[in-house]
């Protein structure tokens, strides 16, 4: 790797980004409105969603609308959310981000992935619409990761 292949990836980076205004608090505490955001249009052309990865993506089923939300599901996995506890093959996943016991609304959601195919939650789970209102979302929904 030379000394310069960092130095342009962040140009590229730099240029190509997305740059994004936080709108509600569905990502709240983590991101607050008005926040400025960049998002990556190229990184998962050289690698898949992480889980915890915050995205932005094309809201299903609402035209020219997008969301931030938080990769919580992978593809062929089987993703459980009840009571504000997040089970992923039926083991406890802790949310290190979430400031505090999640204040989630009492219930119980269930899904199955296939291939490129992702669950995600916005962090106030309170306020946000996300894979409990539209089910999973595809890879092609996914426009990138914020980078910062």
């Amino acid at each position: 790797m030379s000394v310069l292949e960092p130095l342009l990836d962040f140009l590229l980076e730099f240029l190509t980004g997305r740059r994004v205004i936080v709108i509600g608090d569905s990502m709240s505490p983590t991101y607050r409105e008005g926040q400025r955001l960049v998002v990556s249009r190229r990184a998962y052309r050289r690698r898949r969603p992480a889980r915890f990865d915050v995205v932005l993506l094309a809201a299903p089923g609402e035209e020219g609308r997008e969301d931030l939300k938080r990769v919580v599901g992978l593809p062929w996995e089987e993703v459980t959310l009840s009571d504000g506890v997040l089970l992923v093959a039926g083991a406890r996943t802790e949310e290190p981000y979430l400031a505090t016991a999640p204040d989630a609304p009492e219930g119980s959601f269930d899904w199955r992935t296939g291939q490129d195919e992702y669950v995600v939650l916005g962090d106030n789970r309170r306020r946000s619409t996300d894979s409990r209102a539209y089910g999973v979302v595809a890879l092609r929904q996914i426009v990138g990761p914020v980078v910062r």
